[in-house]
């Protein structure tokens, strides 16, 4: 076999090509596959897509269509009717060579696009003609609108001036009638109303002392006494006027006979009973007296007030004949003119032709008979006359121009369906020829997917003899590959494990894997030759191992020696050459060890005699912290009773203002309490007013019931026996009145006494509403007081807790020092104690000076006095700082 096919490169290039083969066959038929698909994709691009595409814009031109059909039919002025137009055209214009390049050579589509060009342009026609309408129509509403302006404004006037006329005329028939009344009212109709109150009191007040006689109930014994007092001071107030009269006669005795018998039987002191037979027939008398003076009184009001009644008609009869008729007819002329006007704008309104021609039709039967009426009322008004012709002109004015408006959105609507029918009809061919084109490219569609089943076939066939290749390739790669490195890598491990018999079994091979073995083989050799290095060098550290052991026997010996406190043994014997500099060492090691324990013992001894002395003072100190701290505990516990009896003081002072606060805006509700009390008690005097002022209005018609009933009476005088029923009617309405006229007294009398307790309730209300606010002030200022007084404890509470608490820090701090003091003293004892066991293993120790430490150490001179402060300062900066710094 040549050598080049040994080669790895070779033979896994020729494999590689086996598997490029199979690639190629796939990827060829797939490029067949392919190719196939795409013709077919070609075809139906080139011939069926751009049917469907021209179709699809086809559609899109008709819904375009649609929309500015819509925005034609929609829009609102002119203007937006010519962008409509203008986008209608262009879209119809494209519509049209769209269907010019689908249609070939039917020309289907061209005749539809021809018949929606020309409905667009119809309704952009009939929508110009109705603008043009609506706009003359507005001209003619503006029209009527100014002329109605002018109308309201001339007949406003006109009223105006009339009015002024009539208010003149009227007001001087009201001074002549008013100087006829007054006369009438306040002299013959007073006399006989003070009369019928006279009566009314009269037998009011005798009423009320019969029943006094009848009755044992002391509350309504009360009432009734309070209204026969009052119903008897009218009387005497009344009964003056009367008596002063000269028109009627009068019984004054009886007259003042009862009233001094009312006053002597109502007297407010004492309270006296009458028989009621007596007391009646006194009364009987006055009030005969009374009634004929009535009688009297009231026919001569009657007579009066006839002669009145004829006077004051005659002058009603002339001011209703003069102006007011003038101010009815331009009234009338008024409503007729306005409603013609309503005709003409109702003529603007209609919804078809038909109606409006109707109303036309009804409008021309009030042309003439309002023009005729402004013509002869109000001459001042004949332009405007004109003017209202010319817009109910049925040729020419508003109805014209409505009809002209309907009849172009009818046409604009038949515009409109012509050219949706012709979309729909576009809409439809589109349809069929997208379904055409839908349905060959189905057919394509399926011819593609019988292709792409053959070429799956084909494929298949390929991917297995790719596999059955692939199964081929993979035995070659073990057999020229995968097992010859398998075996080298077992022989690498074991040569790895020092195994140098590793590489006696591998078979001779050539290429890569035999270069690889012959590598393999020059390591081997390597490292026999490395572990032959390897026991020499352990020859050599053997030698080097028995000079150590002795250089480590002479250290041993002198180690020994310094372990049992000879300082003064010393290596004599040389050591090897590397290592004479460790003998030096620990000779020159020993002598200045043996000078340093002679400094420590003779400063150990300087230290036990500084530590006594600080271990006094300490003591000295420690005692006196106790005394401090019991001291400051004493202080502490005593500020903390303080500050619980300040703080409850503060508490209370809370409580206190809480409670002020409640009474305060207690007090604050009822003072607004007694303020909806005023004002209620204000409301009912108001309502009381309001009650009187509707009673007086019944006095007035009561008094014209009366005037009435005496004119009726007056003329069923002048009927005679005819008007005799009528003026039995007229004296049941004389009585009805005068019933009237005495209940409206007593609710006057009732509402008068009722507002007197309504002012004396408001007044004692206002004296309680001064009252609280003055409770209110008083309480404003004590709960000032005790918001001071909380605020004050408050800040003493706080002020007492920052003292109580430093107190409590301080105390802290010096059972703190004093338990630092007493650690100190503990301390300086150990030091002392440490120094003299220091003192005692130094001893131990012969320095060759002069036999052992001890020797030494009495031989050394003793340290100055004023070295001892410096050794108790550095004593001091060894120990915890802490405590001397708190103290």
């Amino acid at each position: 076999m040549p050598a080049f096919l040994n080669k790895i490169t070779v033979r896994v290039g020729f494999l590689m090509l086996l598997m490029s083969a199979a690639t190629f066959a796939a990827v060829a038929t797939g490029l067949l596959v392919f190719r196939s698909f795409s013709g077919e994709f070609e075809r139906m691009v080139r011939q069926d897509l751009p049917e469907i595409s021209a179709s699809t814009r086809l559609l899109v031109r008709s819904g375009a269509l649609k929309d500015d059909f819509a925005s034609i039919l929609l829009a609102e002025t002119p203007e937006k009717l010519e962008t409509a137009e203008a986008n209608a055209h262009k879209t119809a214009e494209d519509f049209r060579k769209d269907a010019e390049a689908i249609d070939g050579t039917e020309g289907k589509f061209s005749a539809h696009a021809d018949e929606i060009l020309s409905s667009v342009t119809a309704l952009v026609d009939a929508r110009a003609a109705e603008f043009a309408a609506l706009e003359a129509g507005e001209r003619a509403t503006q029209r009527l609108q100014l002329t109605n302006r002018w109308i309201s404004a001339e007949l406003t006037g006109l009223q105006n001036r009339g009015v002024a006329l009539m208010e003149a005329g009227s007001q001087l028939t009201i001074q002549q009638i008013d100087g006829t009344l007054q006369t009438l009212v306040e002299k013959d109709f007073g006399l006989l109303t003070t009369a019928l109150q006279l009566q009314a009191d009269l037998n009011l007040f005798t009423g009320s002392i019969v029943a006094l006689s009848q009755l044992e109930d002391p509350t309504l014994r009360e009432t009734l006494i309070e209204t026969g007092r009052a119903a008897l001071a009218r009387y005497q107030a009344a009964l003056p006027e009367l008596l002063a009269q000269d028109r009627v006669p009068l019984d004054a005795v009886a007259l003042q006979t009862i009233l001094l018998v009312g006053k002597s039987t109502l007297d407010p002191d004492r309270v006296v009973s009458r028989r009621p037979d007596q007391l009646l027939e006194l009364r009987s008398q006055s009030e005969a007296a009374i009634a004929g003076a009535v009688d009297g009184l009231r026919a001569a009001l009657e007579t009066r007030a006839s002669e009145a009644g004829a006077e004051n008609k005659t002058r009603i009869t002339e001011l209703i004949h003069g102006d007011v008729a003038k101010l009815l007819r331009l009234a009338r002329l008024s409503e007729h003119a306005f409603g013609f006007s309503l005709g003409i704008m109702q003529l603007a309104s209609g919804e078809t032709v038909t109606a409006v021609q109707k109303a036309q039709t009804a409008l021309n039967r009030e042309r003439d008979p309002v023009v005729e009426e402004m013509n002869s009322v109000a001459p001042s008004l004949n332009r405007q006359a004109r003017e209202l012709m010319a817009l109910s002109d049925p040729e020419t004015g508003m109805g014209a121009h409505r009809i002209a408006t309907l009849q172009a959105r009818q046409a604009a609507a038949k515009a409109s369906s012509v050219s949706a029918a012709a979309i729909a009809a576009t809409a439809e061919l589109v349809r069929n020829a997208t379904l055409g084109a839908l349905d060959t490219i189905d057919g394509n569609g399926r011819t593609l997917l019988a292709d792409a089943a053959s070429a799956e076939q084909r494929m298949v066939s390929i991917a297995g003899a790719a596999v059955a290749l692939l199964v081929v390739v993979m035995i070659f790669l073990y057999l020229w590959l995968s097992r010859p490195l398998g075996r080298v890598t077992e022989a690498t491990r074991r040569l790895s494990g020092q195994d140098m018999t590793a590489l006696d079994g591998l078979p001779k091979a050539r290429g890569e894997i035999g270069d690889m073995i012959a590598a393999l083989t020059i390591f081997r050799d390597n490292m026999v030759r490395a572990r032959e290095l390897e026991q020499q060098a352990e020859t050599e550290r053997r030698a080097r191992m028995e000079e150590q052991e002795q250089i480590v026997s002479e250290l041993a010996t002198g180690l020994t020696q310094l372990r049992q406190g000879d300082l003064t043994h010393k290596i004599q014997r040389p050591f090897p050459e590397g290592y004479e500099a460790l003998r030096v060492d620990f000779n020159e090691t020993l002598s200045n060890l043996s000078t340093t324990i002679s400094v420590i013992l003779s400063n150990a001894e300087s230290v036990m005699e500084v530590s006594g002395d600080l271990s006094r003072s300490s003591d000295d100190l420690a005692r006196q912290s106790e005394k401090s701290a019991a001291s400051l505990e004493e202080v502490a516990a005593a500020l903390e009773v303080l500050t619980i009896s300040v703080r409850d003081s503060s508490r209370y002072a809370q409580e206190s203002e809480q409670i002020v606060t409640g009474t305060q805006n207690r007090a604050d509700e009822a003072r607004k309490v007694v303020d909806d009390t005023i004002s209620a008690m204000q409301l009912v005097n108001q309502s009381s007013e309001r009650v009187v002022e509707i009673i007086r209005v019944i006095d007035d018609i009561a008094f014209q019931t009366n005037l009435l009933a005496l004119n009726a009476g007056v003329e069923a005088a002048r009927a005679g026996e005819a008007g005799r029923g009528f003026a039995v009617v007229a004296s049941e309405v004389r009585d009805l009145a005068q019933r009237s006229s005495d209940a409206a007294g007593e609710i006057r009398q009732l509402i008068s006494e009722s507002n007197q307790n309504v002012v004396n309730g408001t007044t004692l209300v206002d004296s309680t509403g001064n009252f609280l606010k003055q409770l209110i002030e008083s309480i404003d200022t004590m709960a000032g007081n005790m918001r001071s007084i909380s605020e004050a404890s408050q800040e003493q509470a706080g002020r007492l807790d920052e003292i109580n608490n430093a107190a409590s820090q301080l105390d802290r701090t010096t059972q703190h020092n004093a338990a630092r003091f007493e650690e100190t003293s503990a301390a300086t004892v150990n030091l002392a104690s440490a120094a003299e066991t220091l003192v005692g293993e130094v001893s131990n120790f012969r320095t060759g000076a002069g036999g052992t430490g001890g020797g030494m150490a009495k031989a050394a001179p003793a340290p100055a006095r004023n070295a001892r402060p410096q050794q108790i300062t550095t004593v001091q900066e060894k120990a915890d700082p802490s405590g001397w710094e708190e103290w």
